[in-house]
């Protein structure tokens, strides 16, 4: 039955570019919405108080755990085209950053906050487990791309958003119980990363799952630079929750993400824009085809949607965010916002 649904993925070689280009913008789509819905959703099923903390498990310290495990290092296998390191290599990194991001998160919700509420500490750490898994994955999810096949790294991104939202979403509206739902959306996030990602890698001629002597301790020395930068940039981007978490009750943090929400979607579907492009510019400039990798359709189309795509986007879900904001999440948030 796995090989019968790797193949069903992984499909022909017909039409790969078409297919790269559509399913990433449905993946992106996909897990961008779900980032906004969430938080939501979660407020107006268990109120403002659970949806804070949520907020704060899920899109903020949550999503930096997630940047440890990511390791700001996806750029760096992508581009490697001439295959410097080995798939292995990157997913034995990978594995390493996974284990430091939950360690780090048992400590924040055991030690540095021993006074949380079980309800707290508990969504907090499976928040960052289901993190730390979505940066898993990304290690076989940039391998996919590395291969030349983005479809399949958008295929995954869409069906374990899907399968985990779809799952937490159910079990919170059935039971009201937001640990539970956690833990049901963290099980289904393993699941999908089985069904999607492990039952796709095997069948990929070109992994190499060989980890040399020396190579891991060299990737990472390679890529520390990226960790630092991606850490420090999201805690810039996440400062302001950090104060109100440290400083405020929790229906705050509900609140304010509510409000933050537009410029983490708009974040997120600014980096996205780039990923179709950047594989095979990164194997023009390695091939040394400067003329070609310079007047290159996809070049000159990057150029257009990097300095488009963002400005038009903030401004227009910001009309129809503001619009849908006092419908979506109630009286509370919207006259919050007005007290300004």
């Amino acid at each position: 039955m796995i090989k019968y649904l790797a193949n069903a993925l992984i499909g022909g070689d017909g039409q790969i570019e078409k297919r790269n280009m559509s399913w990433n913008m449905i993946g992106s789509f996909l897990y961008a919405l779900a980032s906004m819905v969430l938080t939501i959703a979660v407020i107006q099923i268990v109120g403002e108080d659970e949806g804070g903390i949520f907020s704060f498990a899920y899109s903020t310290f949550g999503q930096h755990m997630f940047m440890v495990a990511y390791f700001g290092i996806r750029p760096f296998q992508i581009t490697d085209t001439r295959r410097r390191f080995t798939f292995g290599e990157y997913l034995r990194l990978r594995l390493m950053t996974c284990g430091a991001a939950l360690v780090a998160g048992l400590f924040y919700v055991t030690v540095i906050n021993r006074d949380y509420a079980f309800v707290k500490a508990a969504t907090v750490f499976l928040m960052v487990a289901y993190k730390v898994i979505d940066g898993f994955a990304d290690a076989y999810e940039a391998e996919f791309q590395r291969d030349g096949r983005l479809y399949l790294t958008g295929k995954s991104n869409a069906f374990r958003t899907v399968l985990s939202v779809g799952v937490f979403l159910g079990c919170l509206n059935a039971t009201h119980n937001l640990v539970g739902s956690c833990l049901a959306a963290v099980l289904a996030q393993l699941a999908g990363v089985c069904l999607f990602d492990f039952s796709v890698i095997g069948h990929l001629p070109q992994v190499d799952w060989e980890v040399r002597s020396g190579r891991v301790g060299l990737l990472f020395k390679e890529n520390v630079v990226l960790f630092l930068s991606v850490i420090l940039d999201f805690y810039i981007f996440s400062a302001a929750k950090y104060a109100i978490e440290g400083n405020m009750a929790d229906k705050y943090q509900a609140v304010f993400g509510a409000i933050f929400m537009p410029t983490s979607v708009i974040n997120l579907v600014a980096g996205f824009v780039i990923r179709p492009y950047i594989t095979k510019l990164s194997d023009q400039w390695e091939r040394n085809a400067l003329p070609e990798f310079a007047g290159r359709q996809s070049s000159r189309r990057l150029r257009c949607w990097q300095s488009g795509v963002p400005g038009f986007s903030e401004f227009r879900f910001s009309q129809y965010y503001i619009r849908k904001l006092r419908t979506c999440c109630g009286n509370a948030v919207w006259r919050w916002c007005l007290s300004f």
